[in-house]
């Protein structure tokens, strides 16, 4: 479970630079911890209030290495992040390899969520 997944994590979460990212949609929030080495991320995707648009505006991953190539994955199930009914995004399903320049610049589309729900994108170097 959680507890697992944590330890697993712990190395970077607990030694990594915290990020953030301004978004269009002022009831989301995005914010993230990438380890010190840019090997990879945790960011939390949230909503927090009701969405502006549909569908949501795409979101920048800050503080990755711009070169590399990233496997971008939900952290979890994909029946756990609660979704809108029209909610799912195909990289939800199957990981997303982009570079951290994409993952900076243009971004990604995120799940649709309802308000006060959150999805976990982790974010892992492959190169």
């Amino acid at each position: 479970g959680w507890i697992r997944w944590h330890k697993e994590l712990r190395s970077f979460l607990h030694t990594g630079t915290v990020v953030y990212a301004d978004l269009a949609d002022q009831g989301a929030d995005l914010r993230g911890i990438v380890a010190s080495d840019a090997s990879r991320a945790l960011y939390a995707f949230s909503q927090v209030a009701s969405a502006s648009s549909y569908p949501p505006a795409p979101i920048t991953l800050p503080g990755l290495d711009k070169a590399a190539r990233y496997r971008v994955t939900l952290a979890q199930e994909p029946s756990a992040v609660q979704p809108s009914e029209h909610g799912h995004q195909h990289w939800e399903h199957e990981p997303l390899i982009l570079t951290g320049h994409s993952l900076a610049t243009a971004g990604l589309r995120p799940p649709v969520l309802f308000p006060e729900h959150t999805a976990l994108i982790l974010c892992e170097r492959i190169d």
